[in-house]
């Protein structure tokens, strides 16, 4: 599982890079500690590394085709949706950790 982590998180420096975009590679070490402290990694047999894996495909292939404004929705729709799922965990969490035992 963890080879597939380091090649998951290559790829997300990989785009970091090539964006060329000065705030976005700056932000990379902020993302990067917040993932340590509040992010469980995503497990590869949980249902959104399946997700994760064609959201990378789409932005994968609008990067090849150099389309930006594919390449820019595919972008947004997976940090959306990475946002969605680590949000809906961590509330789930919360809501477990205040059941009365």
């Amino acid at each position: 599982g963890s080879e597939l982590a380091n090649v998951n998180e290559q790829f997300h420096k990989m785009i970091f890079d090539i964006s060329a975009n000065r705030f976005l590679n700056q932000s990379l070490e902020v993302i990067n500690t917040a993932k340590i402290l509040i992010w469980k990694p995503v497990c590869p047999t949980h249902k959104r590394w399946e997700e994760a894996q064609q959201e990378h495909r789409k932005l994968f292939d609008a990067l090849r085709a150099r389309d930006p404004i594919a390449a820019k929705a595919a972008a947004q729709q997976h940090v959306r949706s990475a946002g969605l799922t680590r949000v809906a965990a961590m509330v789930s969490e919360e809501l477990e950790a205040n059941q009365p035992q």
